[in-house]
């Protein structure tokens, strides 16, 4: 055999035993690792959000834990079934001859944005846009009064009816768009006409809230729908 046949074989030789080794090496996974494996399993199980943000985390693994050694592909999945929405336990397996497993536990948080109040307001202060901010919080503990950002329009122009501190959520019970005794536009709808005149709330009210208002003209009182700031709507 010529010396270039036997170093043709040779090479062939090293190459299919080094392809051989790449297959049985064995993979370390560091706890990081089986961290991350864990959040990307439940992130690829989660539904889509329709609105707002979700942020996963793994809490720690005991730090006696050395790292795992295996040759096979690893099987990921849920240990159990889950009782809670925001922690989900995730178990990995190795199934070498050396069989173990580890256990993960990956918190789920869910956020959405409120309004809150970014500076100090007193006692029947009008609130404007720069009193105004968006803030993420945790949807388990969002109160269903608590408003988003499409409830910012309606608020601007209102009166506060309490003092409201700095950070503090805000919700419509806080404030009038119409407070007693102010002055306010009356519209009204008849056979395809528009009429607005003038009045003055006899209660406070706020977005599409029915209150009494005193006409000024006639001095009649009406039932009407508050629309907005100082404006409410009678039906005729």
């Amino acid at each position: 055999m010529s010396l270039f046949k036997k170093n043709h074989h040779k090479f062939i030789f090293f190459m299919l035993l080094a392809l051989l080794s790449n297959n049985i090496a064995a993979k370390i996974y560091s706890k990081n690792e089986l961290q991350l494996l864990a959040i990307n399993y439940v992130k690829q199980h989660l539904p889509e959000l329709s609105e707002g943000k979700r942020e996963l985390s793994a809490l720690s693994l005991d730090s006696r834990i050395p790292d795992k050694n295996c040759e096979t592909q690893l099987l990921i999945n849920s240990a159990r079934s889950q009782r809670s929405n925001r922690q989900s336990t995730i178990q990995i397996k190795c199934l070498d001859e050396k069989k173990w497993h580890i256990y993960v536990q990956v918190k789920i948080i869910e956020l959405s944005s409120i309004v809150v109040i970014n500076k100090n307001i007193i006692k029947g202060e009008i609130i404007s846009k720069e009193h105004l901010s968006m803030q993420s919080k945790q949807k388990h503990l969002i109160r269903n009064q608590y408003l988003d950002k499409n409830d910012i329009q309606y608020l601007i122009g209102s009166r506060s009816k309490r003092n409201i501190k700095n950070g503090s959520a805000i919700t419509y019970n806080q404030v009038c768009m119409v407070c007693k005794g102010d002055k306010v536009t009356i519209f009204a709808k008849f056979k395809g006409l528009s009429v607005k005149t003038t009045g003055f709330a006899l209660q406070d009210g706020i977005l599409d809230q029915r209150i009494s208002v005193k006409n000024a003209k006639s001095g009649k009182t009406l039932h009407v729908k508050v629309l907005g700031v100082d404006r409410v709507q009678v039906s005729i």
